[in-house]
C-alpha cells in the first residue's frame, strides 16, 4: 500500500508541475494578441496593465523599465500603435519553464512581424526573453520580463543562460 500512495503522490506532482508549466505558458502566449489589439479595442490596455500589474516589471534596457500601467500607456504612443494600425503580429515562442514551488523562471525568444505592405511581412525586431513568475492567489503573475535585441552583444546572450536549475531567482 505504500508504494501505492508513493505512486500516486509523485503522479500528483508530476501532474501539478505539468499544469503549472502549461499555465506559465498560456500567460506567455497571451501577450502576443493583447497588445496587438490595443488600436481596435483600447479598453484592452486595461488587460495590458493587469498583465503585469502594479509590481511587475517589463525590463526593455537599463533606461526603459516599466510596470504594467506605465507600460500600458507607452501602447497608446505613436510607435506602438503605428506597428498595430499599419499590420504587427508579436509572435512568442514556446518557453523552456522551470517551475520551484510558487516561483518560477521561463526563456524564450519574441519576434514582432510587421507588415511589409508587398503581399509579405519583415521582421522588425527579435528578442531573447527571461520571465519571472509568481503564483499569487492560486494564478501565475508576471513578475519581471526581461526582454533584450537578439543583436549579438553580450547581455542578451548571457540571458539565454539564465533559465537552468541554478538560476532561479530569490523569493522576493
Amino acid at each position: 500500500m505504500a508504494d501505492l500512495e508513493a505512486r500516486l503522490a509523485a503522479l500528483e506532482a508530476e501532474v501539478r508541475q505539468l499544469k503549472d508549466r502549461l499555465a506559465i505558458q498560456q500567460v506567455i502566449s497571451r501577450y502576443g494578441p493583447l497588445v496587438d489589439c490595443t488600436a481596435a479595442d483600447p479598453e484592452r490596455l486595461d488587460k495590458v496593465a493587469e498583465y503585469f500589474g502594479e509590481e511587475g516589471i517589463y525590463d526593455l534596457s537599463e533606461d526603459a523599465k516599466f510596470n504594467g500601467p506605465e507600460f500600458a500607456a507607452t501602447l497608446t504612443g505613436p510607435l506602438h500603435q503605428g506597428f498595430v494600425t499599419a499590420g504587427s503580429t508579436h509572435v512568442l515562442s514556446m518557453p523552456y519553464v522551470l517551475v520551484d514551488g510558487d516561483r518560477a523562471t521561463a526563456l524564450g525568444y519574441s519576434h514582432v512581424f510587421q507588415n511589409a505592405h508587398d503581399g509579405g511581412f519583415k521582421v522588425a525586431r527579435a528578442s531573447v526573453n527571461y520571465w519571472e513568475f509568481a503564483r499569487r492567489d492560486g494564478e501565475w503573475k508576471v513578475v519581471r520580463r526581461v526582454n533584450r535585441l537578439a543583436d549579438g552583444t553580450e547581455e542578451p546572450r548571457r540571458l539565454l543562460f539564465r533559465v537552468d536549475e541554478r538560476a532561479l531567482p530569490e523569493a522576493g
